[in-house]
Protein backbone atom coordinates (compact mmCIF):
# COMPACT_ATOMS: atom_id res chain seq x y z
CA UNK A 1 0.00 0.00 0.00
CA UNK A 2 2.62 2.38 0.89
CA UNK A 3 4.62 1.50 -2.14
CA UNK A 4 1.58 2.84 -4.29
CA UNK A 5 0.75 6.14 -2.38
CA UNK A 6 3.45 7.41 -3.89
CA UNK A 7 1.54 7.21 -7.11
CA UNK A 8 -1.98 8.73 -5.92
CA UNK A 9 -2.20 12.11 -5.11
CA UNK A 10 -6.12 13.19 -5.34
CA UNK A 11 -7.89 16.15 -3.51
CA UNK A 12 -9.73 13.70 -1.09
CA UNK A 13 -6.37 12.48 0.01
CA UNK A 14 -5.43 16.31 1.29
CA UNK A 15 -6.08 15.96 5.41
CA UNK A 16 -6.42 19.64 6.38
CA UNK A 17 -6.98 21.00 10.23
CA UNK A 18 -6.61 23.78 12.02
CA UNK A 19 -8.01 26.37 9.10
CA UNK A 20 -10.37 27.79 11.33
CA UNK A 21 -7.18 29.01 13.41
CA UNK A 22 -6.58 31.90 10.05
CA UNK A 23 -9.75 33.12 11.30
CA UNK A 24 -7.93 34.33 14.59
CA UNK A 25 -5.59 36.10 12.84
CA UNK A 26 -7.68 37.20 9.93
CA UNK A 27 -6.61 41.27 10.14
CA UNK A 28 -3.30 39.46 8.63
CA UNK A 29 -4.82 37.91 5.39
CA UNK A 30 -6.38 40.78 3.79
CA UNK A 31 -10.39 41.82 3.18
CA UNK A 32 -13.26 40.12 3.34
CA UNK A 33 -13.03 38.69 -0.46
CA UNK A 34 -9.49 37.15 0.09
CA UNK A 35 -10.50 35.23 3.44
CA UNK A 36 -13.54 34.15 1.26
CA UNK A 37 -11.35 32.81 -1.66
CA UNK A 38 -9.11 31.35 0.72
CA UNK A 39 -11.83 29.38 2.73
CA UNK A 40 -12.95 28.09 -0.92
CA UNK A 41 -9.44 27.47 -1.96
CA UNK A 42 -9.26 24.84 1.77
CA UNK A 43 -12.73 23.80 0.85
CA UNK A 44 -12.57 22.58 -2.28
CA UNK A 45 -8.66 21.28 -1.87
CA UNK A 46 -8.20 20.78 -6.04
CA UNK A 47 -5.28 23.80 -6.04
CA UNK A 48 -3.29 22.83 -2.90
CA UNK A 49 -3.46 19.24 -3.71
CA UNK A 50 -1.58 20.46 -7.13
CA UNK A 51 0.55 22.67 -5.47
CA UNK A 52 2.03 19.78 -2.79
CA UNK A 53 1.95 17.50 -5.82
CA UNK A 54 4.66 19.85 -7.08
CA UNK A 55 6.65 19.82 -3.91
CA UNK A 56 6.62 15.83 -4.34
CA UNK A 57 8.29 16.16 -8.04
CA UNK A 58 10.43 18.62 -7.29
CA UNK A 59 11.80 16.59 -3.85
CA UNK A 60 11.81 13.45 -6.61
CA UNK A 61 14.05 15.43 -9.01
CA UNK A 62 16.28 16.79 -6.11
CA UNK A 63 16.69 13.16 -4.12
CA UNK A 64 19.51 12.31 -6.81
CA UNK A 65 21.32 15.77 -5.37
CA UNK A 66 21.58 16.43 -2.21
CA UNK A 67 17.61 16.04 -1.23
CA UNK A 68 15.67 18.65 -0.65
CA UNK A 69 14.32 18.45 3.02
CA UNK A 70 11.63 21.61 2.84
CA UNK A 71 9.75 24.07 0.58
CA UNK A 72 8.86 27.48 1.41
CA UNK A 73 6.76 29.22 -0.95
CA UNK A 74 5.98 32.71 0.32
CA UNK A 75 3.16 34.80 -1.52
CA UNK A 76 2.26 34.73 -4.75
CA UNK A 77 5.40 32.26 -5.32
CA UNK A 78 2.52 29.13 -5.20
CA UNK A 79 1.04 30.24 -8.15
CA UNK A 80 -1.99 29.95 -6.32
CA UNK A 81 -3.90 33.88 -6.36
CA UNK A 82 -6.21 32.92 -3.00
CA UNK A 83 -2.54 32.22 -1.26
CA UNK A 84 -0.96 35.77 -2.56
CA UNK A 85 -1.07 36.69 0.81
CA UNK A 86 0.00 33.44 2.78
CA UNK A 87 3.15 31.22 2.95
CA UNK A 88 3.26 27.51 2.73
CA UNK A 89 6.20 26.02 4.68
CA UNK A 90 6.41 22.00 3.47
CA UNK A 91 8.75 18.47 3.90
CA UNK A 92 8.30 15.80 1.90
CA UNK A 93 8.72 12.57 3.45
CA UNK A 94 9.52 9.24 2.26
CA UNK A 95 9.46 5.70 2.41
CA UNK A 96 12.11 3.21 1.06
CA UNK A 97 13.50 6.26 -0.72
CA UNK A 98 10.44 7.48 -2.66
CA UNK A 99 8.50 10.25 -1.34
CA UNK A 100 5.21 9.34 -0.74
CA UNK A 101 3.94 12.62 1.06
CA UNK A 102 3.74 16.29 2.12
CA UNK A 103 3.49 17.54 5.53
CA UNK A 104 2.67 21.65 5.36
CA UNK A 105 2.22 24.48 7.52
CA UNK A 106 0.10 27.21 5.99
CA UNK A 107 0.06 30.73 7.48
CA UNK A 108 0.39 34.45 7.63
CA UNK A 109 3.22 36.00 5.43
CA UNK A 110 4.86 36.75 8.79
CA UNK A 111 4.84 33.28 10.57
CA UNK A 112 8.07 32.14 12.31
CA UNK A 113 9.56 30.39 9.60
CA UNK A 114 12.31 28.85 11.87
CA UNK A 115 9.85 27.45 14.12
CA UNK A 116 7.78 25.79 11.42
CA UNK A 117 10.34 24.32 9.88
CA UNK A 118 11.42 22.60 12.72
CA UNK A 119 8.33 21.69 13.40
CA UNK A 120 7.24 19.96 9.78
CA UNK A 121 11.18 18.46 10.16
CA UNK A 122 9.94 17.20 13.89
CA UNK A 123 6.54 15.57 12.53
CA UNK A 124 7.78 14.39 8.80
CA UNK A 125 10.27 12.31 10.75
CA UNK A 126 7.83 10.53 13.34
CA UNK A 127 5.87 9.92 9.98
CA UNK A 128 8.65 8.30 8.93
CA UNK A 129 9.61 6.58 11.34
CA UNK A 130 6.00 4.93 12.20
CA UNK A 131 5.80 4.23 8.42
CA UNK A 132 9.32 2.04 8.87
CA UNK A 133 7.80 0.33 12.07
CA UNK A 134 4.67 -0.74 9.41
CA UNK A 135 6.79 -2.77 6.97
CA UNK A 136 9.74 -4.25 9.76
CA UNK A 137 12.21 -1.99 8.34
CA UNK A 138 15.33 -1.40 10.36
CA UNK A 139 16.28 2.34 11.44
CA UNK A 140 19.05 4.22 9.99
Amino acid sequence: LLDEMAHVVVPESLYIDGADNILVSAEDFGDLREMQSLMRLLHEKRALTGLLERELKAEEKAAGDTGRLHGVSIGSESGIPALAGMSLVSRVYRHKGHPVGVLGILGSKRMEYSRMLGLVDYIGSLVTREMRTWTGEEEG
